[in-house]
């Protein structure tokens, strides 16, 4: 995966010069382009076009059969109890490296923390209020050292998976997007902006839905699999036995390479 973000005009590439000879980027107009690349065809989706000074995003996807081994696998999480550590305990039993991100909270107890510095923080705190503007929720800042760190779990993954509630449009009357709730919400949030794949299994509807930024809406859709080596695995603290049923079952389809 490549990124390229630009924030207030200035531009930060990761050895992407030659990425803006592929696409043409109106940069007045900010726009989430995903790139995908199957066999020797290049697929382009202008996938979502919204209006931002903070942050420019492309995204390419390699999708040429990427070995995945236990070595290189790297869960992105919270630590918090529920689906965050239903998570972390299959990914720790498969022997996967775990991120469970934290910035100063006591009752965070994971054994693989790991504490954003306080310059993350106000850049998970700049994304934050970017998505409250989707949000559209009052009083954050109680709250923000835990949503900061979302940031970190969307922006270090390829694709994130949840466990939680949709809240579908119309749930509220000034709510215009399908959207998710409490504070995975935020993490979907950030995959909007981001463009990063975001599957959600909900526990009341018993299904996998998955974001579509073509039709800004959630998709059902059969169980998803981890093809990726860096994912998010977050959800809910009120995880039921089904939806630790489906947890298990992305680690039971996961195809690994023993080389």
């Amino acid at each position: 995966m490549v990124k390229v973000l630009h924030r207030s005009g200035q531009s930060e590439k990761d050895g992407t010069a030659q990425l803006f000879r592929i696409v043409k980027v109106d940069l007045a107009a900010f726009h989430v382009i995903h790139i995908y690349w199957s066999k020797s065809i290049h697929f382009v989706k202008i996938v979502k076009k919204f209006q931002t000074n903070l942050i420019f995003s492309i995204k390419i996807n390699m999708f040429v059969s990427e070995k995945l081994s236990p070595e290189k696998m790297h869960l992105h999480t919270g630590g918090a109890i529920g689906s965050d550590s239903y998570f972390e305990k299959l990914a720790i039993e498969m022997d996967f490296k775990v991120s469970a991100y934290s910035y100063k909270t006591k009752r965070h107890t994971s054994c693989n923390k790991v504490e954003i510095t306080d310059e993350q923080y106000e850049e998970g705190r700049r994304m934050i209020i970017e998505a409250n503007r989707i949000m559209k929720r009052s009083r954050i800042e109680r709250y923000m050292n835990l949503l900061a760190r979302n940031w970190f779990q969307v922006k270090n993954s390829d694709q994130v998976f949840a466990v939680g509630e949709i809240m579908f449009k119309g749930h509220r009357p000034s709510q215009m997007v399908d959207l998710v709730s409490g504070g995975t919400g935020y993490a979907h949030a950030l995959s909007m902006i981001s463009g990063t794949p975001f599957f959600i299994f909900d526990q009341k509807l018993e299904s996998w839905y998955e974001w579509s930024f073509i039709s800004e809406r959630f998709i059902r859709i059969e169980r998803p699999s981890i093809t990726k080596t860096d994912f998010a695995g977050i959800g809910t603290r009120d995880l039921n036995p089904i939806g630790e049923r489906e947890i298990r079952g992305l680690f039971d389809r996961l195809c690994l390479s023993s080389y």
